[in-house]
């Protein structure tokens, strides 16, 4: 009853907008997909909707369906929580999850199919799961180095991090050049209209700086649990999200897809600690993660009018006013 809570409430906030930043394209696309060569299972969901004379809404409403599944079945493998999560997420993602549906249906699903194949020893579904979610956006090749990456982060330490952290800075251009020569298709990210000054990007990254400060404190009081399939699993996707984060500094849509997208996965691995816990500490963490949703939602609506950023507040306006067309 709670996962199709979760889902219907989901749903019922995204089913109704006719508006983000790129609906125009999608429809566009939509309308001429034999002309585009787009990820393969959009394409493919495109051109079967459109045979059967569904428009791009129908298909903009199936991929928020399939999104709203695929967190779910991955968030209830960790918590009954789940309302809570997408509530918060539906709050700080909203502009994003409707924007970007083609990647966060596949992030969803390589995120499920990456539990399935690590925790659940389930290879054979793993595997399947996580070449679809290649197939629907290919910016998620990036993510794949976390397999290799899985049985290491048990060895990081502050001091390891700090290192990692200040190298990466020194290294910036040479990390831009690797990346972009192993993969070509992310050079877009790394565009003059991609970066930013150091201090915009500073106030952008400082709520992800703060959970990270923040998840490393915890994670070092539960070094018990590293043993733990589930917490390890959780532990390990938390640190690898923070990898990019000095250089996404400089490169605001690689915070957005590398970075931020985690979001669901640091409150994840906050309540998965929460259940486990004493009553005591149990709501410790409780009122933690909330105290941390807050002031990152409304750091996020608030503090880009600082610098004179009012891009999210006025497409939250903008899409809020499409759902009454």
């Amino acid at each position: 009853m709670v996962k199709l809570t979760a889902l219907i409430l989901f749903c019922l906030v995204f089913f109704p907008i006719r508006y983000t930043n790129d609906w125009n394209n999608y429809e566009y696309i939509t309308n001429n997909i034999n002309d585009f060569n787009t990820d393969y299972v959009f394409t493919e969901i495109t051109k079967y909707a459109i045979s059967k004379g569904y428009s791009f809404i129908d298909i903009y409403q199936f991929h928020i369906v399939m999104i709203g599944i695929f967190l779910i079945i991955f968030l209830s493998n960790f918590t009954h929580k789940i309302i809570l999560i997408v509530l918060i997420l539906i709050t700080y993602r909203y502009v994003q999850y409707a924007n970007q549906i083609r990647y966060y249906l596949g992030f969803f699903i390589w995120l499920y199919g990456s539990y399935c194949l690590l925790v659940n020893k389930k290879k054979l579904k793993g595997i399947t799961l996580l070449s679809f979610s290649l197939l629907s956006h290919s910016a998620l090749l990036a993510l794949f180095i976390f397999l290799p990456l899985y049985k290491y982060f048990k060895y990081i330490t502050l001091r390891k991090q700090i290192i990692f952290y200040t190298c990466q800075i020194f290294l910036i251009p040479l990390v831009i050049s690797i990346s972009s020569a192993i993969f070509p298709q992310f050079s877009k990210y790394y565009s003059e209209t991609q970066t930013s000054s150091i201090a915009g990007g500073l106030l952008y990254a400082l709520p992800a700086i703060l959970i990270l400060i923040y998840i490393t404190y915890i994670s070092q009081k539960n070094k018990h649990n590293n043993n733990e399939p589930k917490y390890y699993f959780l532990y390990s996707l938390s640190m690898f999200s923070f990898l990019l984060l000095p250089i996404s500094l400089y490169y605001h849509l690689l915070m957005e897809r590398y970075i931020y997208s985690f979001t669901v996965i640091w409150l994840t691995y906050v309540l998965y600690i929460h259940g486990e816990s004493n009553k005591k500490k149990s709501i410790s963490y409780l009122s933690s993660i909330l105290f941390i949703s807050l002031i990152v939602i409304l750091w996020f609506y608030f503090a880009p009018n600082v610098i004179g950023d009012t891009f999210y507040i006025k497409e939250v306006i903008l899409m809020q006013n499409s759902t009454n067309n």
